[in-house]
């Protein structure tokens, strides 16, 4: 019994875990069918942009292993790597070199590859290209318009820090008052919704 209890948990956060991918993923098309709809002086609403969302939840999810992956992998050949090296040598040099990979990797290659992705979501759910076409499509986008991502990227960057240290606040408080299954699926449930608004806005 307590087996079968255990996983059945399992799947029912297995489940939860896809349906908050799922409206992510989703929020993130709709919002660009809406806003790109809106540009285009055509007829749009919330309903008609999360159905046609929907229909590009698999290249959307492609595009962002695709982006995730260049970015682990910038961040462990940058940092992880060096401060490998540097735990085995224990020369001070690769100590230096893993600080300054951690810092690049983690600040301008983050904010490129947060817009290209951003940029090639557009392609995907507007023009219907295809995620490796589209990341193609968006590099050049960027460098055509690198000081307005710029700015924009500041923008975001400060409302995301500033939303994340709240949330963070609020489930380290809740969570020590979580006495049951329902009050923790309540609080995945919300913090799920507000990392929606928070990606959505983002997309915006």
């Amino acid at each position: 019994m307590a087996g079968l209890l255990r996983l059945l948990t399992t799947w029912l956060t297995l489940l939860i875990l896809f349906v908050i991918l799922w409206l992510v993923i989703v929020a993130q098309a709709a919002i660009v069918i809406i806003v790109g709809r809106t540009a285009q002086k055509k007829n749009v609403s919330m309903f008609d942009g999360l159905a046609d969302g929907a229909t590009k939840f698999w290249p959307m999810v492609i595009l962002n292993i695709m982006t995730k992956l260049v970015a682990w992998g910038a961040w462990i050949i940058l940092g992880a790597l060096p401060a490998i090296v540097y735990l085995i040598s224990g020369q001070a040099s690769w100590a230096i070199i893993a600080i300054a990979g951690s810092l690049i990797a983690t600040l301008p290659l983050s904010i490129i590859i947060s817009f290209i992705t951003k940029f090639a979501a557009t392609y995907i759910v507007l023009q219907n290209v295809e995620p490796v076409q589209a990341i193609r499509d968006a590099w050049q986008l960027f460098r055509k318009n690198v000081l307005v991502s710029l700015e924009v990227a500041i923008s975001l960057f400060i409302v995301n820090l500033i939303v994340s240290v709240v949330v963070v606040a609020v489930a380290v408080y809740t969570i020590q008052t979580v006495t049951g299954w329902t009050e923790f699926y309540s609080l995945l449930a919300a913090l799920a919704i507000v990392h929606s608004f928070v990606s959505t806005f983002s997309y915006a």
